[in-house]
């Protein structure tokens, strides 16, 4: 079957989500010299190497940081701090080199495309207004707008923006980065899978089970891909 629509994730898959972090933490650090004189971009630096550590999705980041730095965990600290993070809004994030005109290829070669994402959709679809990419996908679902339990490896977003697309998942390629839960729900309902090795999880090891059916470490690399799934 011709492949007639394109699924990509965010984060680590059209930019640099370290980017955006940088910024975000930034922000933290802000409040924290506001309220405890800190130096902000000490903070930032501090967020970033826990990151390397422990992952983006480690939900006690803003308790690491806390101890390391010698504050109290109190639930209204960390509260105010997590408020903090996600009300970063950048005017620009810089995409993948090449992935602007992949996409753009994608569209002239009349292939329908969209965005499944975790996270919070106000500030996920910022991050594709900072992109300058919005305009390309024809249809964009962020899980948690549903509910957190409906977020990936669920197969809920992936076959509510099928359906959005009028697309039979075996139609339909997944573009994404970490095989912890990008491919597992895809997979499931018979969708192709495109692993791009960039990023944080780039040299994520997993089994072959939670992997892609195809790995690629450019962006570029994606066309190629789909010539061979046709």
């Amino acid at each position: 079957m011709p492949v007639e629509a394109v699924l990509f994730d965010i984060d680590d898959t059209i930019y640099d989500h370290k980017e955006w972090l940088a910024g975000a933490f930034l922000k933290v650090g802000e409040l924290l010299e506001s309220l405890f004189g800190l130096n902000r971009k000490e903070v930032r630096d501090i967020l970033l190497q826990l990151t390397e550590k422990y992952t983006s999705a480690a939900g006690n980041l803003f308790n690491l940081l806390l101890r390391q730095i010698g504050l109290p965990e109190e639930e209204k600290l960390i509260k105010r701090i997590i408020e903090s993070f996600y009300s970063y809004m950048p005017d620009r994030l810089t995409p993948y080199p090449a992935m602007y005109e992949v996409l753009k290829t994608l569209k002239q070669m009349g292939k329908k495309l969209g965005i499944v994402s975790d996270g919070r959709r106000d500030v996920q679809l910022q991050k594709l207004k900072a992109l300058g990419l919005e305009g390309f996908f024809d249809v964009v679902v962020i899980s948690d707008e549903y509910g957190r339990e409906k977020r990936k490896p669920n197969t809920f977003p992936y076959e509510l923006a099928l359906k959005k697309l009028g697309v039979e998942a075996k139609c339909a390629v997944y573009v994404g980065d970490n095989p912890n839960k990008d491919f597992i729900g895809a997979k499931k309902l018979g969708m192709k899978t495109i692993r791009l090795l960039m990023g944080e999880y780039a040299n994520v090891r997993t089994s072959i089970e939670l992997e892609a059916d195809f790995s690629v470490r450019n962006p570029i690399e994606i066309l190629s891909v789909l010539d061979r799934i046709k």
